[in-house]
């Protein structure tokens, strides 16, 4: 452990240091610290705290989460050695790590409360104040502010049971509605701290290298499928909201009816003859194979066989009890966003299985990324992704490092296929 790297950031940040701070450099910099001390509850607590600050409050309450849970699990020799800085006995450590766990269950409940996705959120953050309170008996001035916060989401609680209490059948039901989700300071579809996206980059900086070089690498993306016929090309405009247009353009005279590229999917995912079809291409097996170290994923071919293995299957491979739910909610759907989970699960385990970053993806970056209207930076959130939010994430075994690359984009990036 780097002891000297976790000096800024490994102990409780005040109030008053966080107002000074530049929100996201110090994001930034939690967020390097966090990829290599991701065991480090202080930072995880420091972050959630910001991201609250931000107005990030659903990402607040991942991270206090994390923190916590870390927290609980410490022993006292690694309790002493992150508090090392300003603990200068066990009595003081012990006191550090008490006021820790209770602020992170309030920072929790803070968060919780004020993102409430569903109705258990409000029981969820009810239920972090009681743990703080009970731990903090010799605490009265934060026992009367965890006091004060309960008192409140006791009445967010109760303002929403009363509205499904007075509703008619059909008309209101809390947990079946869609839920608005804000981002504040997201600008074009993007988090203020992303600096994958390379039409976002070009757009923003109304740099004409910038541009040539997307253009030219969407060109040769379009040779390696020879595709020698077309080309792409960029320009900017005045009235495209994301400032740039684009358009396919033929390098040569074309016949009708000429087929100018042939593209595969990047991943397929199949509601029909689920049993008998082919889970990476979806061609009806009349000579199945399955996988010879899990035998539940069935394919049509070795070919497909290896490629899915080469692409995504490994990260998937005996992790059919976490996959399954999802399996099952496409068998049952009956309209095309039931298979976005499934579709999600594969993405990310693409991006694990080869290392690649989750914009850099070819499925997730030839998409049009979808952005709020001017000055709306309102997403909204549907019932079925809210519910199968945690199968995504422990279907491809999301560890904390890896979290803060996947977490930010299962709604806010993949989630743009639906909308």
């Amino acid at each position: 452990m780097d002891l000297d790297k976790l000096k800024p950031f490994g102990r409780f940040i005040s109030d008053e240091e966080l107002d000074t701070l530049d929100s996201y450099q110090f994001f930034d910099a939690l967020t390097v610290s966090l990829r290599s001390c991701h065991h480090n509850p202080f930072l995880w607590y420091n972050r959630a705290r910001l991201l609250l600050k931000m107005g990030y409050n659903d990402h607040a309450a991942v991270d206090a989460k994390r923190a916590t849970d870390l927290a609980l699990c410490l022993s006292p020799k690694t309790a002493s050695v992150l508090c090392s800085f300003y603990a200068p006995d066990e009595a003081t450590v012990v006191r550090e790590m008490t006021i820790l766990i209770a602020e992170t269950y309030y920072t929790y409940a803070q968060a919780r409360a004020a993102t409430p996705l569903g109705g258990e959120c409000f029981l969820f953050a009810l239920e972090a104040l009681q743990k703080a309170k009970r731990i903090t008996e010799s605490y009265p001035d934060f026992r009367a502010k965890a006091g004060q916060l309960e008192t409140h989401v006791k009445k967010q609680y109760a303002n929403v049971l009363r509205l499904i209490r007075n509703a008619k059948p059909g008309e209101f039901v809390y947990e079946a509605i869609v839920k608005n989700i804000d981002r504040p300071d997201m600008r074009g579809g993007r988090y203020p701290w992303d600096k994958w996206d390379a039409r976002g980059r070009a757009a923003q900086t109304d740099d004409l290298e910038s541009l040539q070089a997307l253009e030219k690498e969407y060109n040769n993306f379009l040779a390696n499928l020879g595709a020698s016929k077309i080309k792409m090309k960029f320009r900017y405009s005045e009235t495209q909201p994301r400032g740039i247009q684009a358009g396919l353009f033929a390098t040569q005279p074309l016949r009708a009816n000429e087929t100018v590229l042939h593209e595969k999917p990047v991943i397929q995912v199949n509601n029909r003859l689920l049993l008998s079809a082919c889970q990476h291409c979806s061609t009806v097996c009349k000579s199945p194979r399955t996988c010879p170290r899990c035998r539940t994923e069935v394919y049509c071919s070795d070919w497909c066989l290896k490629d899915a293995d080469t692409t995504y299957h490994r990260v998937l491979c005996g992790r059919d009890k976490h996959v399954r739910p999802l399996v099952e909610w496409v068998q049952k759907g009956t309209t095309g966003p039931a298979i976005i989970p499934l579709q999600m699960v594969k993405l990310f385990a693409w991006a694990k299985q080869t290392k690649t970053p989750l914009l850099e993806l070819p499925g997730i970056r030839r998409l049009h990324p979808w952005s709020p209207e001017k000055g709306d930076t309102i997403y909204y959130i549907p019932p079925f992704m809210r519910r199968l939010y945690d199968d995504v994430l422990k279907a491809i075994d999301v560890s904390p490092e890896e979290w803060l690359d996947f977490d930010y984009w299962i709604f806010d990036t993949v989630y743009r296929m639906l909308l």
